[in-house]
């Protein structure tokens, strides 16, 4: 098919999604299956831009990269999944290995991140005043020192409770190891320690693991075992205090100069663990975090479980409407090659 054929087909089907979706209540049978029927159709006319997915975990981007329609949606074994909720925080339940997402490589810029609001929750690049958001290298660093990323099935809730309110996100995760993974990778983790930073006053724990597979994994227990890397501590204190300091002379700070042991950080990581139990089964205010996902766990509330086919629908929709308002031409290209200075710049 041609350019041309292309679009007339592409604007023939999204006129019947939005008819059909004026005519049926979204939750009903016969909506999930018209929609899985054009999401079908569109794929059978565009077969090289639908993915046919392997077994276990795999990916599918729609957008480009650096634009505000970009997203890396999760499938496990041909289903579209929410990384968030359906896959396990534990790799091995028998022991405290940790599965960890990747959102952002060692070394890059962008700050990508599971969309907590959007259905599905996938990648995409965090927005703040209607611009996306890029970290600074901050001499001697260049954009994130880590691979980082977060812990699935865990929520940083901002409600309840005397102390400070959580971010509202899945708790975050550095990982210290040699190898620099890709966005959407899924490692298998050994929990150090954690660095509490307090961002815009809310608790925001940084979890510090290893990937279970780097050769210092077996040297490292707990945060204790870090001064064998040498004087790493105190640069991790470093970029996390001034690493929005070149947008807004911003500084953070921490609730202690010390980091969590292994023990303590273990506590954390299981109360965001009950906190995200609370999420899925909606026992209480979820604050506009979307809770969708395909594999049922216990306690799961009905209205946060949707079928394989909704899932379908809602990331082609999502392709569909990415190519009608996509910027892929407007690009942005991070500046990645300048170097910021703290005490001149």
């Amino acid at each position: 098919m041609n350019n041309i054929q292309v679009l007339i087909l592409l604007i023939i089907l999204m006129e019947i999604y939005h008819t059909i979706r004026n005519q049926f209540d979204k939750s009903s049978i016969i909506f999930e299956h018209i929609l899985f029927l054009i999401s079908t159709m569109f794929c059978g006319f565009l077969p090289g831009y639908c993915s046919t997915f392997p077994t276990d975990y795999t990916l599918e981007e729609s957008g480009t990269k650096n634009t505000l329609e970009f997203r890396i949606y999760f499938a496990y074994k041909n289903e579209f999944i929410s990384p968030v909720h359906d896959i396990p925080i534990l790799h091995n339940e028998t022991s405290d290995i940790y599965n960890m997402i990747v959102e952002i490589p060692r070394w890059s810029n962008a700050k990508m991140e599971m969309n907590m609001v959007e259905p599905l929750n996938p990648i995409k690049q965090d927005v703040k005043n209607g611009k996306l958001r890029f970290v600074h290298n901050l001499y001697p660093f260049h954009g994130y020192p880590w691979n980082y990323g977060a812990l699935p099935q865990t929520w940083e809730t901002p409600l309840g409770g005397d102390s400070l309110k959580g971010d509202n996100d899945p708790i975050d995760v550095i990982e210290i190891g040699r190898k620099k993974h890709e966005m959407g990778d899924i490692i298998q983790v050994k929990v150090l320690g954690a660095l509490g930073l307090v961002d815009d006053g809310e608790m925001d724990w940084k979890v510090i693991a290893i990937d279970v597979t780097d050769p210092l994994a077996k040297k490292l227990e707990d945060v204790s075992d870090l001064s064998k890397l040498g004087n790493v501590v105190p640069t991790y204190f470093k970029w996390f205090k001034y690493y929005k300091y070149a947008d807004n002379k911003k500084i953070n700070r921490f609730i202690s100069n010390e980091l969590l042991n292994k023990t303590e950080t273990l506590k954390v990581i299981d109360d965001t663990h009950n906190h995200w139990k609370s999420l899925i089964s909606k026992t209480g205010d979820i604050n506009n975090r979307n809770c969708y996902h395909t594999i049922r766990k216990p306690g799961t509330h009905d209205s946060c479980l949707i079928s394989s086919r909704e899932a379908n629908a809602i990331v082609m929709n999502n392709k569909v409407m990415s190519l009608f308002t996509g910027s892929e031409g407007n690009a942005i290209i991070p500046t990645e090659d300048y170097l910021f200075h703290l005490n001149i710049d």
